[in-house]
This record gives C-alpha cells, sequence and structure tokens, in this order.
C-alpha cells in the first residue's frame, strides 16, 4: 500500500499581490498576532506579580513570618508547573530558548501550534509564583511560533518560513518593550544570529512595527521605566563608562559558567541521589529559589519592580552586590530544576544592580556626586548585550526603554566593550553556549551548525573484521587480499579495542623482509594511541579528528564505567563528505524553492 500523501493547508495570494510584497503582508498579520500572545502573557505576569509577588515583597520588610511564607510559594508553583507539564504533555521544560534557535536556524524553523500554549502557561506560572526568571525569552518563541504556524499553513518554504519565525520574534519583543528598533535587532542579532539578507528586513520592520502599535494601543505609549534626565557633568565619566563596559563583561562570562555549571552540578546531584522525576527536581530547585528568596526576596519573579527602584537610585551599595549574586543562583537554579522562562529579564535585573554597584563603587572611591542610577540605567544595556552577544539589541533596547537621547553615547561605549572583552573572556554567549556543548556553532555559520547538527550514530558503519592479538602477520596479509578492509582493529579476549593494524602498518614491515610473516603477530604492530569517536559525538568534532593524522577512517566506540573501549564501527572521511554535501544541497534547494512554491 502506498503511503498517504497528506498535503498541509496552503494558502496562496498568486494574482493577488505581487511575489514580493507577500512577506510585507503576512508580516502585518505576524506582528498583530505575536504581539497579541505578548500582551496575553505580560497581563497574565503582571497581574499576579502586583496583587500577589509585589506585596509579598514588600510585606517581607522587617516581618520573619512572611519571610518564611516566601520560602514556600516557589515550591507551590514547582507542583502547579507539574501539573500543567503532565496535562499538557509539555516536552521541553527548562531554559529552552537555545533550542529554539537550533530549530529556527538548523531544522527548518517547525514550530508546532501547541508550543505557543505552552509558551504562555508555563513561565506564566514559573514567573508569578515566585521562578527567577524573564518573560521575554517565552515571548519570543510565541511570536516565533505565530510565524512558523502561518509559515506552514501558507506552504512557505524553509527560508521563509526562518524569515516568518524571525519577524513574530522581533514583534514579540517589541511589543514587551515598547521598543521597535530593538526588536528589529533582537530578530537580526539574535534570533538569526547574524545571518540575513536585505530583503528580509522589510518584513521583519514592519512585524516589529506593528508589535509596538499593539503593545501602545493596551499599555499606552510611554517607557516601561521612568528613569530621571541624565546629563554628564563631567566628560571623564566616558572613563568611567570604559570601566563599567569590562564590568559587566566579567560579570556575563561569570553569569554563563555559573549558570551552566549549576546545571552540570544539578545533573550529578540528581544522579548521585537517584532522582528521576521532574516533581522532585522541580520541588528542590524551587525550595533553593524560596530560601534565597527569605533572605532576597527582591529576586523572585521578573523583579521589574526592584529594577525600578534601583534605577532611580538609593539601594544600598551591599544590597546591590549581594543582589548580583542570588539573582544569578536564583535565575540557574529556576531554568536548571525545569522552570519555564527566559534570560532577558534576569539579564536586565543582574545590569542594573552590577551598574548601580559600579556606580556605587565610584562613589566611594573618587568621592564624586555621581549618580549609581545612571550607571545602573547604562548597566542593564550594556549586560544584556554582553550576555548575548548583540551590541544593538542592547543599545537601542536601552535608548527605547528610557526615551532618553543623552544616555546613547555612553551605553555605546559600555555595551560595545562589554560585548567584545566578553568574547574574548569566552566565545560564546548564553544561548549559543548550550548549542556549543553539542557541538553546533549557530555563529560559525549555516555549513558548520548542519554538520553539529549531525551525530555518528547516523553514519556509523558497523561492518568490520576483528583480529586477535596474537594473529600472525601472514594471516593479516590473506585478509588484506580477501576483504576490502583497510583497518583491522585488534580486539583482546574482553572484548575491548586495544589497537588497530593499518595498510601502512603492515607496509612498513614487509619492508623489513617477508621472513617475518609468523614472527610478527598483530599486536607488535598494531596502533595503541587509538583516536577514536563515539556515537553521540558531532561530524563537526569527526571532521577535526580526521585532521590529526590525515586519516580516512575512525573507530566508533563506547566506553564503559571502567574506561575499556569497545567497537560499534568505522566512520569514512568520504561517508561525512558525502553527507555534509547532501545538507548542503537541501538547504539550498528549499531556499531556491521559494518563488514557485510562494508564488
Amino acid at each position: 500500500m502506498k503511503p498517504l500523501n497528506v498535503k498541509r493547508p496552503s494558502l496562496k495570494l498568486k494574482g493577488i499581490f505581487p511575489p514580493q510584497t507577500q512577506p510585507i503582508i503576512f508580516a502585518f498579520i505576524i506582528g498583530i498576532l505575536a504581539a497579541l500572545g505578548n500582551i496575553i502573557l505580560r497581563f497574565i505576569v503582571e497581574g499576579m506579580e502586583k496583587h500577589f509577588l509585589i506585596p509579598l515583597e514588600t510585606a517581607a520588610e522587617g516581618n520573619i513570618s512572611v519571610r518564611l511564607l516566601i520560602i514556600a510559594v516557589p515550591v507551590v508553583g514547582a507542583i502547579v508547573l507539574y501539573a500543567f507539564v503532565r496535562a499538557f504533555k509539555v516536552k521541553s521544560v527548562g531554559y529552552g530558548f537555545p533550542f529554539f534557535l537550533e530549530k529556527v536556524n538548523l531544522k527548518g524553523a517547525v514550530i508546532p501550534f501547541r508550543e505557543i500554549i505552552e509558551q504562555i502557561i508555563g513561565p506564566a506560572i514559573t514567573l508569578g509564583f515566585g521562578g527567577s526568571a524573564g518573560l521575554e525569552g517565552p515571548s519570543a518563541r510565541i511570536g516565533g511560533g505565530v510565524g512558523s504556524v502561518i509559515g506552514q499553513y501558507t506552504g512557505a518554504s524553509g527560508k521563509r518560513m526562518k524569515l516568518f519565525v524571525a519577524s513574530g520574534s522581533a514583534a514579540a519583543i517589541a511589543a514587551n518593550f515598547n521598543a521597535p528598533i530593538a526588536g528589529v535587532f533582537f530578530a537580526l542579532e539574535i534570533v538569526l544570529v547574524g545571518e540575513y539578507e536585505l530583503e528580509s528586513l522589510g518584513a521583519i520592520v514592519i512585524a516589529s512595527a506593528m508589535g509596538t502599535v499593539m503593545s501602545r494601543a493596551v499599555f499606552a505609549n510611554h517607557p516601561i521605566f521612568d528613569i530621571p534626565q541624565y546629563t554628564m557633568k563631567n566628560p571623564i565619566e566616558l572613563l568611567y563608562y570604559v570601566g563599567l563596559g569590562l564590568f559587566v563583561a566579567f560579570f556575563s562570562v561569570f553569569f554563563i559558567k555559573l549558570f551552566y555549571g549549576v546545571q552540570e552540578w544539578l545533573d550529578k546531584f540528581w544522579k548521585k541521589m537517584g532522582i528521576e522525576s521532574l516533581l522532585a527536581k522541580l520541588i528542590l530547585g524551587f525550595l533553593g529559589v524560596g530560601i534565597i528568596g527569605f533572605f532576597t526576596p527582591h529576586v523572585l519573579g521578573g523583579g521589574y519592580f526592584f529594577i525600578h527602584k534601583t534605577l532611580i537610585g538609593g539601594i544600598s551599595l551591599w544590597l546591590l552586590v549581594a543582589l548580583i549574586f542570588t539573582k544569578m543562583i536564583a535565575t540557574a537554579l529556576t531554568l536548571n530544576s525545569g522552570g519555564m522562562g527566559g534570560m532577558f529579564g534576569p539579564a536586565i535585573f543582574i545590569g542594573a544592580v552590577v551598574g548601580g554597584a559600579y556606580g556605587g563603587l565610584l562613589n566611594l572611591i573618587t568621592h564624586s556626586a555621581i549618580s549609581p542610577g545612571a550607571y545602573a540605567t547604562v548597566g542593564f544595556g550594556a549586560f544584556l548585550a554582553a550576555l548575548t552577544h548583540a551590541p544593538f539589541t542592547g543599545i537601542f533596547l536601552l535608548f527605547e526603554m528610557t526615551g532618553d537621547y543623552q544616555i546613547m553615547v555612553p551605553a555605546m561605549i559600555a555595551s560595545v566593550i562589554g560585548v567584545i572583552v566578553a568574547q574574548i573572556l569566552h566565545p560564546y554567549s548564553i544561548d549559543t553556549h548550550a548549542l556549543a556543548k553539542k557541538g553546533i556553532f549557530l555563529e560559525a555559520g549555516k555549513e558548520v551548525g548542519v554538520l553539529g547538527g549531525i551525530k555518528v550514530s547516523d553514519i556509523v558503519k558497523p561492518g568490520f573484521v576483528p583480529i586477535s592479538p596474537h594473529t600472525p602477520l601472514k594471516e593479516i596479509l590473506r585478509l588484506v587480499t580477501e576483504t576490502e578492509f583497510p583497518y583491522f582493529p585488534v580486539i583482546n579476549d574482553k572484548g575491548e579495542l586495544v589497537g588497530i593494524v593499518s595498510l601502512q602498518d603492515i607496509r612498513s614491515v614487509l619492508l623489513e623482509g617477508e621472513e617475518l610473516g609468523n614472527l610478527v603477530v598483530a599486536e607488535d604492530i598494531a596502533t595503541k594511541d587509538i583516536i577514536s569517536v563515539e556515537p553521540h559525538d558531532d561530524l563537526n568534532k569527526v571532521l577535526t579528528k580526521f585532521a590529526i593524522k590525515d586519516l580516512e577512517a575512525l573507530p566508533v566506540v563506547t566506553i564503559d564505567k571502567d574506561g575499556k573501549k569497545r567497537l560499534v564501527g568505522f566512520v569514512n572521511r568520504g561517508d561525512v563528505i558525502a553527507r555534509y554535501n547532501q545538507e548542503i544541497l537541501q538547504k539550498y534547494s528549499e531556499a531556491g524553492g521559494e518563488s514557485g512554491k510562494e508564488g
């Protein structure tokens, strides 16, 4: 029986509008719907914070019983979130934005509708009950999901699907911050990882503009934070902002390493304690957040209320210093134990307290009338830029959120220096670090990313001819003439790979005389220092290892707990190159089919 050829629905605009204008038309729709998704999420989260978290935080000042209640609130949130995850069968929990980028840039940008719902409810529960995370990442994923669903419905090609997702994300971020320019740069620098074409700009700009229009219709046209007007009293302050750029670069890299360090520590802890249940992980992780909230309740939720207070100034230097680290740890615990949320909110919070603490330190050192609030303001934009390696996003987000043109020059200095130094200290952003651990390097280009998405297990060839360590050279020569294998793995009595005999090894012995055929055995000529790969390794790693000795094939092994290697098969250089060419041709054929598919 032939498989059914089920076609997805396709909306054709051929004959109604010219093909060049169709992305712009869809961008209007995507911008409106993406903004609506963001508005729903914001209403839920801001409602819970306004009527629950912020009053709780205020009441906790000087009240030990309320502080004890704070410990329990995130735990209740963990239970509610688990119930939602189970009921809705959510597949992806934790910090999922890096893998959203992987979907967009390497996996056809296909996002199911259910993910839009998941990214509204899951983060709302996480933040509403005090989890330390942001709603901006989920907003971007909601907007991207809207773009993807519309792309699937209209029969868009892979290239246009990616554009629709980026447009939706731009609209959502623009709606969230009332910042259309920042929304555009977010899409270009972060979602598309700097890989875009000029014709993409029109759709992204339109979607971002529509997202802003929708947001202003609901939340009115004013910046998120009401900040005192910034004035530079002395040009020497520009040097201070150079120092702030260095400051945020150090703390952004520290946060990336702390975040993923906590992730690794928790993984080991769960394994050591035999904890496999998501409910147990959520409760323990959120309990840690509650304990941190007992001492510094300001870290709970998105923290925009406290950010506003920090930007105005008047916060104790020592509290600001403490909050740098408690917010980092609370965020790492929330997202690495299964909480759902983004990184923009924590980044803005941490950047504000880092900047405020820096301004406070300057006051102590210089005894000048420096406003820590001004440095907190620049700090949140510069820290965000350094953390995401997206300088224009940080600069324009800061400008549009404050509405203060005077602050642009300090913001540009601190943000650009922050990004450059952060990249020197650590090559990956908060998002690309997770992908780099999987061998996927989006910032290095599409081709490298493609190789990073293919595992050795996809192309390994299990066929091989094993020999024992005691196999005579004469027998090996017979195998060479009767088989096509250029490599013969030496396997001992325990099934362990102990060496490889190659044709080169055999030739070097034969040059010394054919009479050695019965005297020399496999273990005498085998290469013991084996360069091998594992089934979960990606093809980037394989190519790197091929280059070490210009090899044509590599053994694929699994490693036992005691360190012994068990041979699975071989991976050939030719197969890697063939698979690479196949993937690249497929990508470009998808892109090339755009005009005919979407006319």
